[in-house]
């Protein structure tokens, strides 16, 4: 996998009969669907760039379709087309023959510039959260059809801009103890109980969440569902926290209720950090860029494994920050369930 500045990971994929390279895809948990650009999107949200690659379904021998109508909303950015069928290659060792997924002729909000070359998205979510109906995602497919043993996979993602990312298919690492250490590794129940729109992606309960400075001796809790603590709004025991992994999103999302006063008890030891209004969202940043992560606090969630044990995972502030900017920014979402909060995190 290619990192791209920490803020967007791609893999190469393969399509049709010759094969077409399609060298950036975004791999992207948040997601269920594969798509990548047509060659009638040129124009349509898209430029016509050497550094990017189109398909072309007059050039494949196994090409079956347009299937149907096809479109996909995502937090930012969305893209439109036609489903079809073709076989895909995730290696040269791994194909689904018959697959379906999306011709984008249309791109809307999305990145596609020579620093960050975007060919299309691989969704690794569940199937469930397909916009296609009736579709499987492409791990799904390759499992049914007996070309992997398992649906296990697992992603190492490299930081400071640093190559080195893999996605790992398999329950089998050849590359144990360099990118995971399986006898280390937490484990976490998944559920769809997370009261967002879209089921099917890799949600899970949070129990708590605390910040700590190095000068401190007690850490703070922001609230606590076990106790039902909080330093930040109003809660009742009532309420629910829910996490979301998503390798295709930039930034890690808190939710409107709560982020205004995260970011005041991060920032209380810092008098250069302000907020910055965007178009689309704000954000915190730091003036002092030289020491980016100077009297900012450590940031530890908790989780109950799948024997009701506590688990924690803790961020530092090198892991929050990105050149004075804060990867913490605010997201609204469309709610089936009153009082559940969902944060995204991903690319930490």
């Amino acid at each position: 996998m290619a990192n791209f500045f920490n803020k967007m990971y791609t893999a190469e994929l393969q399509i049709g009969t010759p094969k077409q390279k399609f060298a950036h895809v975004v791999l992207d948990t948040g997601s269920a669907d594969l798509w990548v650009l047509s060659s009638q999107a040129k124009g349509h949200g898209v430029p016509s760039a050497s550094y990017l690659n189109y398909y072309n379904h007059d050039k494949s021998t196994t090409y079956y379709g347009p299937v149907s109508k096809w479109s996909i909303q995502y937090g930012s950015g969305k893209a439109q087309g036609y489903t079809a069928k073709d076989v895909v290659y995730l290696s040269n060792d791994l194909k689904s023959e018959g697959f379906t997924f999306a011709e984008a002729t249309y791109v809307e909000d999305m990145e596609m510039d020579e620093l960050e070359p975007q060919d299309g998205i691989c969704g690794f979510a569940r199937g469930s959260a397909s916009t296609i109906e009736g579709s499987t995602t492409l791990t799904e497919s390759l499992t049914a059809e007996g070309e992997q043993s398992t649906s296990v996979f697992a992603f190492y993602l490299t930081k400071h801009n640093e190559q080195g990312s893999k996605l790992v298919i398999g329950a089998n690492d050849k590359h144990e103890g360099r990118y995971f250490k399986t006898d280390t590794m937490k484990y976490v129940p998944i559920t769809d109980d997370y009261g967002y729109d879209v089921s099917g992606l890799w949600g899970f309960e949070i129990v708590s969440i605390s910040i700590s400075f190095d000068d401190e001796q007690k850490s703070v809790a922001l609230w606590d569902t076990a106790t039902t603590t909080t330093t930040t709004t109003t809660t009742t025991s009532q309420s629910k926290h829910y996490g979301i992994v998503d390798t295709g999103t930039t930034y890690i999302g808190v939710p409107q209720t709560f982020y205004d006063a995260l970011m005041k008890h991060i920032t209380k030891k810092r008098t250069d950090c302000f907020t910055q209004y965007g178009s689309t969202y704000d954000s915190y940043v730091c003036q002092d860029v030289a020491h980016p992560s100077r009297h900012l606090p450590h940031i530890t969630f908790q989780m109950y494994d799948e024997q009701a044990n506590v688990q924690k995972f803790t961020l530092t502030a090198g892991d929050y920050m990105d050149d004075g900017l804060f990867v913490l920014t605010q997201f609204f979402f469309k709610k089936k369930k009153k009082k559940t909060y969902i944060y995204i995190y991903v690319n930490i």
